[in-house]
């Protein structure tokens, strides 16, 4: 992954962790990324947005990466002729982040939600749903990125129980993998 061409707004996917959480997600999802968020450049560093296990983060890349051997980057499809629409796109995207950072200020007790990782495992696994699992004040990194995408996209709008795998499984064709 070339740090440089990296872009605020992009949805970056990552797997490899040996970590129990990600093992169990590989195993149940049969996902080869267990993990997602959303670059945040400042002056130039890239930082990632995404929901932890204490709640939303903005972490430097690095953080990640050393935790994730394996990355994967996805970018919204704007015309490549217009740059007044790249420009537009590129304020619309860094007005919601920055929407999605100020609510992060009041939602700071919102924490991750394990219980609906068990509930997603089981649907996916067994294709049984236990509707009771899982909290409403709590959520997942997934959830985070598919708020932030369905500001602009209705790519994912409508899966429920979304894990960072789907994110590849169901990309039509507002995104793009960035190489």
């Amino acid at each position: 992954m070339d740090i440089a061409k990296l872009e605020t707004g992009d949805i970056i996917l990552f797997g490899g962790s040996h970590g129990l959480m990600s093992r169990l997600i590989r195993y149940f999802d049969d996902a080869e990324y267990t993990h997602i968020g959303i670059i945040y450049k400042i002056e130039d560093i890239p930082f990632v947005l995404d929901m932890w296990k204490y709640g939303i983060e903005l972490v430097p890349l690095s953080k990640r990466t050393a935790i994730y051997p394996k990355q994967l980057v996805l970018r919204r499809k704007i015309g490549e002729d217009s740059a007044l629409e790249k420009s537009l796109f590129d304020s619309v995207k860094k007005h919601y982040l920055k929407h999605i950072i100020s609510d992060w200020y009041d939602c700071i007790h919102i924490k991750y939600d394990y219980f609906l990782l068990l509930r997603i495992a089981i649907v996916k696994k067994l294709k049984i749903d236990f509707l009771g699992i899982g909290s409403k004040k709590r959520h997942i990194c997934s959830e985070l990125v598919q708020l932030y995408t369905d500001f602009f996209s209705s790519d994912y709008k409508d899966i429920k129980l979304i894990t960072p795998q789907d994110f590849i499984r169901y990309k039509k064709n507002d995104f793009y993998i960035v190489d």
